[in-house]
């Protein structure tokens, strides 16, 4: 399989597949996939699937990618657009975890939601002195 890559825009990475996924495929299909995950340079990856069928080969593959784009402090969410495609991920519950949507609207937004804030500038407030404690509390002490 050879995987079509494109850029939304600086922040977002697309990675097409509009084939179907079998167990004897995965292997080689995940390692593609993987390093088009490692090479992405972009703060969000999307898996844009375009098939009707997701098999269990599918999910577990996802589910893969998923912790290879953490492992890299990338974002990962996944478009279904087959309304058969997003059933299949619901009902198994990896919606969720695969932040699915049906749109590639629908993922950027996910993917702003659950991308870090940049800092500001300003320092975190500290507290007084004389209210930070430098130990740990005694379990035996009582509170005032």
């Amino acid at each position: 399989m050879t995987a079509a890559t494109y850029r939304l825009d600086e922040d977002h990475q697309v990675i097409e597949v509009r084939e179907v996924i079998d167990h004897a495929d995965r292997p080689a299909i995940q390692d593609e996939l993987s390093w088009l995950i490692r090479c992405c340079t972009g703060r969000t990856v999307i898996i844009d699937l375009h098939t009707p069928l997701h098999t269990v080969a599918t999910v577990n593959l996802l589910i893969s990618l998923r912790h290879t784009a953490d492992r890299h402090g990338l974002t990962l969410c996944v478009t279904a657009r087959h309304p058969h495609a997003m059933r299949i991920l619901r009902l198994t519950g990896m919606h969720i975890f695969l932040r699915a949507t049906a749109t590639l609207h629908g993922a950027r937004a996910i993917a702003a939601a659950c991308a870090p804030r940049p800092h500001s500038d300003r320092p975190a407030p500290q507290l007084p002195r004389q209210n930070r404690r430098t130990t740990p509390p005694d379990p035996l002490e009582k509170a005032p």
